[in-house]
């Protein structure tokens, strides 16, 4: 019988829903043009060690075999014990970029990697499909968001310390497809942005224009009673205000 309007859908997973690996969570989702799902997230082998997590689906929510080990593909970052995972975009030739953070919990550095359509690691972009410290020298780097431009560049955006007057930034960075970083955005490849004077600022979420203009979406946090503010930046197409 056809599930009522808002219902969990019968005809996927048991009964509407499905529950893949212990001690792991997605945090992105993507569909791929056959219709197969992609979900991106976080595996802990242990409490104190972190593992990027791809997982893929049919469209009844059965794991693709063909996919990783199962259906599952998880990696360690750059050698990394602590990886943890922002977001997830796909490219259109199918390919998989995830970006994050990796390193320690008190140091962390931003990374992007990207993966193949059977879950392994690109061996064409970065080191072995892996790149890191895109917002500089800040001494905290969290990347929350990713765009491809429809050129192939790699948008990113998230969070550095510590940015102008000593504060927390926007950090926006564009990589060339090979994961280097686009030396005709910003200073360097990369864009750092404190917002007002509160001492928490970081992007969230990013949007590229027609035009190809970039917008990005965060907050500004004060630190006193957990106040703040919504903000929207847009950039121009070589990382200016």
């Amino acid at each position: 019988a056809a599930a009522t309007d808002g219902a969990l859908d019968p005809t996927f997973g048991a009964g509407g829903f499905v529950i893949t690996s212990p001690n792991a969570g997605y945090k992105a989702l993507a569909r791929q043009p056959d219709g197969r799902l992609i979900g991106a997230g976080t595996v802990f082998p242990t409490p104190s060690t972190g593992q990027i997590l791809l997982g893929r689906y049919d469209s009844t929510g059965l794991l693709d075999p063909t996919f990783g080990v199962g259906g599952l593909a998880s990696t360690p970052i750059a050698g990394s014990p602590v990886s943890i995972l922002g977001s997830m975009g796909l490219q259109s030739d199918g390919k998989i970029l995830t970006v994050g953070w990796t390193g320690t919990f008190a140091a962390p550095i931003v990374f992007a990697a990207r993966f193949l359509d059977d879950g392994t690691l690109d061996t064409s972009f970065g080191t072995g499909g892996v790149t890191t410290g895109y917002f500089g020298t800040a001494t905290f780097q969290a990347a929350r968001a990713v765009a491809v431009q429809a050129d192939a560049k790699i948008l990113i955006t998230g969070q550095a310390c510590c940015g102008p007057s000593g504060l927390d930034s926007f950090a926006i960075a564009r990589l060339n497809p090979d994961g280097t970083p686009d030396a005709g955005f910003g200073s360097g490849g990369q864009v750092r942005l404190a917002v007002g004077v509160a001492p928490s600022n970081g992007g969230h979420a990013l949007a590229i224009q027609p035009d190809g203009r970039i917008v990005v979406v965060g907050e500004a946090i004060d630190g006193v009673g957990d106040g703040g503010a919504m903000v929207i930046l847009r950039l121009t197409t070589d990382g200016t205000l």
